[in-house]
């Protein structure tokens, strides 16, 4: 039984819940990311300008683009949350 072993899970749980509201943001940006590129496209779909190839090549893009963003901003949250010290 180590009772300073809890008391000191307990500090860092200031540096959990920013983590977990920095991972909540970063969600939301993705989300209107892909909000923001769907609105273009149907713009673009709506108007009929793109063809069938191009709409095709371009549809993979959007998953491709939340993908990379997801990752590459949770390992700079990942680096800032490690850097921090508690």
């Amino acid at each position: 039984f180590a009772p300073f072993h809890h008391f000191a899970l307990l500090i860092k749980l200031d540096k959990y819940f920013s983590a977990a509201q920095t991972s909540k943001k970063l969600v939301f940006i993705g989300f209107g990311i892909s909000l923001l590129y769907n609105f273009v496209g149907l713009s673009f779909a709506v108007q009929g300008t793109l063809s069938p190839i191009v709409s095709a090549i371009l549809m993979p893009i959007s998953s491709i683009s939340i993908v990379v963003f997801s990752t590459l901003t949770t390992n700079w949250m990942l680096k800032n949350f490690n850097s921090k010290k508690v």
